[in-house]
Order: structure tokens, then sequence, then C-alpha cells
């Protein structure tokens, strides 16, 4: 699987890809799934093209029902991983300002 900044792909092979992203309630410390998208391309050389779109919030594009995205547990768990993976524990002072690559805002 691929790491992306709000989620993960898996490669199913060369020509389908999935694709899960994830919305983290800092209020109640839940890492909920957003949304949900099967790609897929002709060859190699064309560009990826959604086919099974499932979101959270944008239920009028929805291509599927909640209910039949592939969420198993073993994608909870390399969603928490991955998440667990990125979150930084700092003193204020020594991370305010810094963005991911180590610049300044």
């Amino acid at each position: 699987m691929k790491e992306r900044e709000d989620g993960m792909e898996r490669a199913v092979d060369d020509l389908h890809k999935e694709e899960w992203t994830f919305w983290y309630n800092d209020g109640n410390g839940v890492l909920y799934l957003d949304g949900y998208t099967a790609w897929e391309r002709k060859t190699r050389r064309h560009g990826w093209k959604a086919v099974t779109v499932w979101r959270r919030l944008d239920r009028r594009d929805n291509t599927m029902a909640e209910s039949d995205v592939p969420f198993t547990d073993e994608i909870r768990e390399r969603a928490k991983k991955e998440f667990a993976d990125r979150v930084r524990v700092d003193l204020w002072r020594d991370g305010w300002g810094e963005t991911k690559k180590g610049g300044t805002k």
C-alpha cells in the first residue's frame, strides 16, 4: 500500500488500484473512513479513471453503498498504523511554525 497525506492506496495490479481516505475527529479520537475510490486504466500509458466511488459527504456522487466499501480488519489496522506513524510528538517551542518538510510557514 502506498501512503497518502489523508489516506492510503493499494495497487491491485498495473491497471487497477484502490484508494481510501480518512478523517480524524480529534474531539472523540476516532479515525473515520471518509472515502473510497476504485480506479482503472486501459493500459499503463493511460491515465487513471474512477470507476467506483463512495464519499461520506458527497453522497449524490456515490456509485456504491457504504456497506459495499471494502473495509476489512487489515485495512483498518493499516490505516491506524499509517496515521500513528505520521503523528509527531514535540515541544511547542521546538516545532512551532515548521511545516512537514522542515520549512517555515
